[in-house]
C-alpha cells in the first residue's frame, strides 16, 4: 500500500508494469480449437504494436509457458507475476512457438492510461 501511495504522491498516478497482449488460457476447449501442442499456458491472440511484447518480436499464436522461470497455467498467474514487478524490470518469458521452445527478455512498460 506504501508504494501505491508514494506513486501517487510522485507522478499522481499508480504506474502499472504491462506486457501488451491479449490472451487466452489454455483449456480443453481452446487446445482443440486451435490444435495446439500442449495443454497449459496462454495462448497470444494479438500483440499491441508498440508494445513491450512487440518490441521483443512476441506474436500472435505464440504460448506463453513461463514467466521468469515460474510455470504460467492461467490468467492470474501472468496477472499475479506481472503485478510483483516495477516499470522497467526485465522479465524472461519462455514461449512455444512452431513447437520451438525459446526464452524472450521483456522489459515491461508503463500500461497506458485508458
Amino acid at each position: 500500500a506504501k508504494e501505491i501511495i508514494d506513486e501517487l504522491i510522485k507522478y499522481g498516478k499508480v504506474i502499472r508494469p504491462w506486457l501488451g497482449i491479449s490472451y487466452l488460457p489454455i483449456t480443453p476447449q481452446v487446445v482443440s480449437r486451435f490444435n495446439l501442442p500442449v495443454k497449459s499456458g496462454l495462448y497470444v491472440l494479438s500483440v499491441i504494436p508498440g508494445s513491450p511484447a512487440d518490441k521483443v518480436g512476441l506474436r500472435a499464436k505464440d504460448i506463453i509457458r513461463k514467466f521468469d522461470g515460474q510455470e504460467v497455467k492461467a490468467s492470474r498467474d501472468l496477472k499475479a507475476f506481472i503485478s510483483k514487478k516495477k516499470v522497467g524490470d526485465e522479465v524472461s518469458l519462455t514461449i512455444l512457438r512452431n513447437k520451438e521452445t525459446k526464452i524472450i527478455r521483456v522489459t515491461l512498460g508503463e500500461r497506458p492510461t485508458e
